[in-house]
Formats: C-alpha cells, sequence, structure tokens
C-alpha cells in the first residue's frame, strides 16, 4: 500500500505542472496579444497625424497661394491706375478731352484688360486652391483608412491572444486530468 500512495503524488504533481505551464501560455498568449494590438494602435496614430501634417501643408500652401494671387491682382490693378494716369496725362497734354471718344475708350480698354488679368490671377488661384482641397480629402480618406485597419488588426490581435490563451487553458486542463 505504501508503494502505491507514492506513486499517485506524481500525477498530482504532473496535473499542477501541467496547469502551471498552460497558465504560463495563457499570459504569454494575451501578453503578446495586447502588445501587438498596442503597436497596431500606435501606428493607427501615427497615420492619422501623418494625414493631419499633410493636411496642415496643403491648407498653408492654399493660404499662400491665395496671398500671392491678392499681392499680384493689387499690383495689376496698381499698374493700370498709373498707365491710366498717364493716357490721361498725354491725352490731355496734347489737347483731347480725357472722358469722351478715344481718350476715354483707351482708358476702358486699359481697365478692361487690367481687370481680366487680376480675375485670371485669382482664376488660377481658385483653381489651385480646388486641387489642394481634392488632395486634402484624398489624404483624410486615406489617414483614416489606414487608422481603420490598423484597429482591426489590434482588434484581431487581441482576439487571436485570448483565443490562443484559451486555447492554452482548455490543453492545461485537459494535460491535467489525463495525468490524473
Amino acid at each position: 500500500m505504501a508503494a502505491c500512495s507514492h506513486w499517485s503524488a506524481p500525477k498530482y504533481v504532473l496535473a499542477a505542472l501541467a496547469l502551471v505551464s498552460a497558465g504560463v501560455s495563457a499570459y504569454g498568449a494575451i501578453k503578446g496579444g495586447n502588445d501587438q494590438a498596442d503597436a497596431l494602435a500606435g501606428q493607427a496614430g501615427a497615420h492619422l497625424a501623418q494625414a493631419d501634417e499633410a493636411v496642415y501643408l496643403k491648407n498653408r500652401e492654399i493660404e499662400a497661394k491665395k496671398q500671392e494671387a491678392l499681392t499680384q491682382a493689387g499690383r495689376i490693378r496698381e499698374r493700370a491706375r498709373s498707365i491710366r494716369s498717364t493716357q490721361r496725362a498725354q491725352a490731355g497734354a496734347s489737347g483731347a478731352v480725357v472722358d469722351t471718344g478715344s481718350a476715354q475708350h483707351m482708358v476702358d480698354q486699359t481697365n478692361f484688360l487690367a481687370e481680366r488679368d487680376a480675375l485670371a490671377v485669382a482664376y488660377s488661384a481658385n483653381n489651385f486652391t480646388n486641387a489642394r482641397e481634392h488632395e486634402i480629402n484624398g489624404i483624410n480618406k486615406a489617414g483614416i483608412n489606414s487608422a481603420k485597419s490598423k484597429t482591426k488588426m489590434a482588434n484581431a490581435a487581441l482576439v487571436g491572444g485570448y483565443t490562443q490563451a484559451t486555447g492554452s487553458a482548455l490543453g492545461g486542463a485537459a494535460n491535467a486530468y489525463a495525468a490524473l
């Protein structure tokens, strides 16, 4: 009888070791899943930050282009005023009536051409703005899609870690039961 009780103790020890091993494996699986999920969540945040930075730079380009267009249009109009003054002075010096006939037509042409050039600058700036805003929409969508993808991968890593932990725990329990 003494020999029989001596041999039953190792079975319980083996069962206990199987359970401890299963617990360690389960903890490792959960920890690994959590670490992978954290890394993927960090990547998602980095993708959003990169998208935000790109959008910020595009918006700065837009504002710079708008300011440049305003400045350039102002210069065109200022130059037109100078030309009109010269035209009026020359017409007046030659004895022509400044606000009628061909003298007025010349001033009107100058006004028309200057305003056309100023509007062309504004139109160009508007096209630039529209193109950059289209790029911004694409950047935002890409950043969001990338972050969503990384978030899904992070969730999958968590589920994978817990699934592996459950498998380890069940396998350990089965090994412990088999050891008895």
